[in-house]
């Protein structure tokens, strides 16, 4: 075995190599003659301090006779029996563990490469000689018939212990039965790494998991009320607090928006990023490249041409339909646009509001009015006309409500002002919005043709809604979105009515497009964690 080392004619003193014939382990502990009383070169944090050990017992262990050794050392370097000398005498080292004498001064010196290393020197050994001596070591001990010795670092420093013996077949060592925790409930609520045993599993999670939604929901719209109530019209049935993102204007990295680059650092990331409007695209596409996960992107109108193929899903208007879009698949044709009011909350709501606008059980007729925009004028022959209906609807035994927005210009709210009739309510922009209430309570309604976000959500009421007619402005790509809107919501689906001076009833089915598309988001949501989503 001396010669598998490498070193011929000297003989291999590691005590570990030979077990004793009764199996014990005795024979791997030496007197020593530092203030301890003993010390186990094969361990670390047993010889000196920072669990580096005697050079004299490492060189011992090892074999390698050093001229340098350590004074009091149990084994004489010119015997031919590898075994240990006898133990010196204890009363001799007694000063010496009692700290009433100064240990023997150790020499640092030692041999090269390997053996200094593994000889407690500060020198690196070069990393061959290292394992090729680990390797002799245990090729050693396998022809000697021991246990094989395996190698590990400590502090950087290299040491040398025996392999544990492998249990016998059928038998297990026994566990240690846990002893139950003083505090149970503080040892439930720390979250660890691993289960003690005895205490259940304890949940990871700080937030408990029906306290969130299964999907996040960020909202990217303009300024304008339409934008916005189209996105959380949506949202609403995926997220109940989704987080809102309005912008004025398209991103430009020459000007960045700040607030997006905080919200992702300090927000929950989105699952999902429902936009509208054509100055929320670029600002969308932004979002959903900075995020962790890129979210699905939906788009609530048009899109522009440049990010058509960009969104994973678009609900495109029926007045804005080609037939180019047909053939592509992630964009989809909708009813108008997708708003906050649903027919189950009206019918809730019409009895405390009829009961509080109409106490003499009264006919209720509703006048949604918007303002001016690209397509159509609020002139003084409009108002009058506007004016001049109101009157009659009043004469006729109808209770009227009105309802202006904040387009509707100051000239408009004081000629409605100056009406002064009981029978006509005019809500004067202060206080809460009634309008809600309004549209609970009527009996049919009218809505100017400037707003179409305004015209769905009277068809929720499932009540007749009538289009009362404006001043056009000059032709414009605008004026003819709004002229196909409206003839397809009367003409080919037969939602709406032309107002003529008359409210005649007719029913209809009124239509739930934000219901449809939030179903269709969540479906999509549903494969994307399941692994399943079919790219377009």
């Amino acid at each position: 075995m001396a010669e598998a080392l490498g070193h011929p004619g000297k003989a291999l003193a590691d005590p570990r190599l030979r077990a004793g014939a009764d199996g014990s382990r005795s024979h791997l502990r030496h007197p020593c003659p530092d203030r301890h009383q003993q010390c186990r070169p094969h361990r670390p944090g047993d010889g000196l301090r920072q669990g580096r050990p005697h050079r004299a017992c490492q060189e011992e262990v090892l074999g390698r006779a050093s001229p340098h050794r350590h004074p009091a050392s149990p084994v004489d370097p010119h015997r031919s029996d590898p075994r240990p000398a006898a133990a010196p005498d204890r009363q001799a080292l007694r000063p010496y563990r009692q700290g009433q004498a100064p240990a023997p001064a150790r020499p640092r010196t030692g041999g090269a490469g390997g053996q200094r290393r593994l000889a407690g020197c500060d020198r690196r050994p070069r990393q061959g000689d290292q394992r090729r001596r680990h390797g002799l070591l245990r090729a050693a001990a396998r022809r000697a018939g021991d246990r094989p010795l395996r190698h590990f670092a400590f502090q950087g420093r290299a040491f040398l212990r025996r392999a544990r013996p492998p249990a016998p077949a059928g038998r297990r060592r026994p566990r240690r039965p846990h002893r139950p925790c003083e505090r149970p409930k503080a040892c439930d609520q720390r979250s660890r790494p691993r289960r003690r045993i005895g205490h259940p599993p304890v949940e990871r999670s700080v937030t408990p998991p029906d306290a969130q939604p299964r999907f996040h929901v960020w909202t990217v719209s303009e300024t304008k009320a339409g934008t916005l109530t189209q996105c959380l019209g949506v949202a609403r049935f995926i997220d109940p607090e989704p987080h809102v993102i309005t912008v004025r204007k398209e991103f430009r990295w020459l000007k960045p928006t700040i607030s997006h680059f905080r919200d992702l650092l300090t927000r929950r990331q989105p699952d999902v990023i429902i936009s509208c409007g054509g100055k929320a695209l670029s600002h969308t596409m932004l979002i959903a490249r900075l995020c962790r996960k890129r979210p699905l992107t939906v788009h609530l109108a048009g899109p522009q041409p440049a990010y058509e193929d960009r969104y994973d899903l678009a609900f495109v208007s029926r007045h804005d339909w080609t037939p180019e879009r047909e053939k592509k698949p992630h964009l989809h044709p909708v009813i108008g646009v997708p708003h906050r009011v649903d027919p189950e909350e009206m019918a809730e709501r019409r009895p405390s509001a009829r009961a509080r606008l109409a106490p003499g059980n009264a006919r209720i007729a509703t006048i949604l009015v918007g303002g001016p925009n690209k397509a159509y004028l609020y002139d003084e022959a409009t108002i009058d006309r506007l004016v001049a209906a109101i009157r009659d609807l009043a004469a006729g035994g109808w209770t009227v409500l009105v309802s202006t927005s904040r387009r509707s210009p100051a000239s408009l709210q004081e000629r409605l002002a100056a009406i002064g009739d009981e029978k006509i309510v005019i809500w004067d922009r202060k206080g809460d919005n009634p309008f809600r209430d309004y549209l609970a309570a009527a009996d049919a309604l009218i809505v100017t043709k400037d707003s179409v976000t305004m015209l769905c959500e009277a068809l929720a009421t499932g009540k007749p809604v009538y289009a009362f007619d404006l001043a056009h402005r000059p032709a414009n790509p605008h004026l003819d979105k709004f002229e196909r809107y409206h003839a397809d919501m009367s003409e080919t689906l037969g939602l709406t009515r032309r107002f003529a001076g008359s409210l005649e009833p007719y029913d209809y089915t009124p239509p739930e497009e934000a219901k449809r598309i939030a179903a269709m988001v969540t479906q999509r949501l549903t494969e994307r964690a399941a692994g399943r989503e079919k790219r377009p």
